[in-house]
């Protein structure tokens, strides 16, 4: 009988995966479609990869007051009257630091098309911040201001046209435990008052471009690959994304999406077999299978040949995303030296 009962419940562990394998496909269903018109030539991705615009931050810090007290915060890429810029937050450098300021003085924007800009240090004072502590950090006050809320996903800074600073976070809910998230909407906190608002995704701001947390959105696109065509037929998310493994990108119409390419578990594979897009406002997905009697390279590979040619220099490629060149589906990859410093462009077919 103990026999019996162990072997139920190794097979229940071992299966319990492909029974819930329905579940997991509704929660992390997309769209699909087999391509997609993209960038081409005659327009300008944000291209400047996040790592060279930190280092650049980073050099323009003494414009920051009481330098010795602050640290960079998280970046991020957004549009901001009409514009693609990366912001930082400036944030507190530690525990005493924060008691003897009690606010952050600002935060930094620079061009994310243009690799030539220098930041621009943007004063605003900001009290309710991630590095703040006990009642005036953003994720505790959100918390206390909507206690039954399900946050996914890190706070992060969003600017408005007129310069203006908001925290955001990804409120939803769990499916089926927690194996799946469905973005609802998101809370903002104004850092200087603590005043906040909450939307449903269809009320947010126009401002806001990253209100689907790139946490969510890299937890449905491990499920989608994992469940959606079957168990036996799974597919690999890249790691390439420069923000929870997803790279945010903006189209034609300058409409945020965060992408990520697709490839094979199997070792020694390096074909995409397809890429997805989601809205980072409504998270609305769409998985791009690609023309499959075509066999694209996925972002690995692509990295793999810059590394090839620049090895003698050690430099490297970071935030590979597919565009269209020249009618051709293509690789663009920004091209850093070992201290971080923007080379140049490659491009792959």
């Amino acid at each position: 009988v103990l026999f019996a009962g162990a072997w139920l419940f190794a097979a229940y562990i071992f299966s319990a995966p492909l029974f819930n394998a329905e579940k997991k496909h509704e929660t992390a269903g997309m769209a699909e479609e087999t391509e997609i018109a993209a960038f081409d030539e005659t327009q300008t991705p944000a291209s400047v990869p996040p790592k060279f615009a930190r280092n650049k931050m980073k050099k323009a810090f003494g414009q920051v007051p009481d330098t010795s007290y602050y640290e960079l915060g998280r970046l991020q890429v957004q549009k901001v009257d009409g514009q693609f810029v990366y912001i930082a937050p400036v944030e507190f450098s530690g525990f005493f630091k924060w008691w003897n300021a009690d606010s952050t003085p600002g935060y930094f924007t620079m061009s994310a098309t243009d690799a030539s800009a220098n930041p621009k240090f943007i004063k605003a004072e900001m009290i309710y911040t991630p590095s703040s502590y006990f009642n005036k950090n953003i994720e505790r006050h959100m918390r206390l201001q909507n206690p039954e809320a399900v946050f996914y996903g890190d706070s992060q800074l969003e600017v408005d046209d007129s310069g203006k600073p908001f925290y955001i976070r990804t409120y939803g809910d769990f499916i089926s435990g927690r194996n799946g998230f469905d973005a609802k909407g998101i809370v903002a906190v104004d850092p200087a008052s603590g005043k906040t608002e909450a939307y449903t995704l269809k009320d947010i701001p126009a401002f806001m471009d990253g209100a689907v947390s790139p946490e969510s959105v890299s937890l449905e696109n491990s499920y989608y690959g994992n469940y959606v065509h079957g168990f036996w037929n799974s597919k690999l998310p890249s790691d390439e994304g420069t923000e929870a493994n997803v790279s945010p990108i903006f189209d034609a119409e300058g409409e945020m999406y965060y992408f990520t390419d697709f490839t094979s578990p199997k070792e020694g594979v390096d074909s995409m077999l397809g890429y997805s897009l989601t809205n980072a406002r409504t998270g609305e997905s769409t998985y791009f299978t690609g023309d499959m009697e075509d066999s694209y390279m996925d972002s690995q590979g692509n990295l793999q040949i810059i590394e090839k040619q620049f090895i003698e220099k050690q430099w490297s490629g970071e935030m590979p995303v597919l565009y269209n060149f020249y009618g051709e589906a293509s690789w663009l990859t920004p091209v850093l030296d070992s201290n971080g410093f923007l080379q140049n462009y490659f491009i792959v077919s």
